[in-house]
């Protein structure tokens, strides 16, 4: 179930990287490129990872292979957030944060295209748990990855408060 207006699909072709068919990830089919954008996510109690990318090819400019590289956030053109069953981390260019927090059925997502800003945190912006400053230079894609059996549904609630993103990070 969807209701971004966007729509979830698996990518022919390869998607964003030559390798991003070899791993369990959706790419949103429209990039985010200006104004603020909110979605929530309901996931079950298994590992999920939460991200945005960019839409370009493999850095590695080879053959599709199995690489670290292409799972969402391994890379410097796309950021996540991962529950892996026992805790949250945000990750970045392969760097792995480890956050506090607990299991939330549904987590808030917040992006500021024009503040350069994404936002982590639980649905209906009532606590923060983390949030991403930088340029971002291109369109962005929401993109989701879930292990076996796991799932997230995403879905837009315009009548809830993104959460506020504080001044650190």
């Amino acid at each position: 179930m969807l209701n971004l207006g966007i729509l979830l699909e698996p990518l022919t072709g390869g998607g964003p990287f030559l390798g991003f068919k070899q791993w369990p990830q959706v790419l949103c089919s429209r990039g985010l490129s200006e104004g603020h954008h909110y979605w929530e996510v309901e996931v079950s109690n298994s590992w999920v990872c939460l991200g945005v990318t960019y839409r370009r090819s493999s850095p590695l400019g080879g053959r599709p292979r199995r690489s670290v590289v292409y799972l969402l956030s391994r890379n410097p053109y796309s950021w996540c957030l991962e529950w892996d069953s026992l805790k949250l981390l945000v990750w970045h260019d392969n760097a792995q944060t480890v956050l506090h927090g607990a299991y939330h059925r549904t987590l808030g997502v917040a992006l500021d295209c024009g503040a350069g800003c994404l936002s982590y945190g639980l649905a209906g912006g009532a606590s923060l748990f983390y949030h991403f400053l930088t340029a971002f230079l291109e369109p962005l894609y929401p993109a989701v990855m879930v292990s076996s059996g796991a799932s997230a549904t995403l879905k837009r609630r315009p009548e809830t408060k993104p959460p506020v993103a504080a001044p650190h990070k």
